[in-house]
């Protein structure tokens, strides 16, 4: 969070998500902020500690029977079209997996189909002068920022 006060489960000084995972923000409907792991494919659990076998046949599928696409994918006859989170993030897949995306480089939204505006080259949303809400992809100017 913004005061250093959110720790993602089993995280500590040289370990996040027990090396088995990325933590990252999570903003719920409500506007509470709370740090998660996402999981990588084996390892599940709030903090990845348990190992579980938690692949899908197919890449991009998530839920207890892995029918579920990750956002930004359609189905078709022959497979799906598109890209996963839209091609700017990381989607928890998987049998354990959520379906909720990871976005990258400023991008946001559910599907991290949308870049906060004056999103740098390092990828830091609003020019560095402001925080992007992560469900509207508008930018909140720091004081003496417009």
């Amino acid at each position: 969070g913004t005061s250093c006060t959110l720790r993602c489960a089993a995280s500590n000084d040289t370990a996040v998500c027990s090396g088995n995972g990325l933590c990252f923000l999570e903003v719920a409907y409500t506007g509470v902020l709370s740090a998660k792991c996402l999981c990588s494919k084996g390892f599940c659990g709030a903090g990845c500690v348990d190992s579980c076998s938690s692949s899908c046949t197919l890449s991009y599928r998530y839920g207890e029977d892995c029918t579920l696409l990750c956002p930004g994918l359609t189905a078709t006859t022959t497979g799906t079209t598109g890209l996963s989170c839209n091609g700017h993030g990381i989607c928890d897949e998987g049998v354990y997996g959520s379906g909720q995306c990871l976005c990258t480089g400023g991008y946001v939204l559910s599907d991290c189909s949308a870049q906060c505006p004056g999103t740098t080259s390092a990828g830091v949303p609003c020019s560095g002068h402001g925080t992007c809400n992560s469900n509207t992809a508008l930018c909140t100017c720091y004081v003496g920022y417009w």
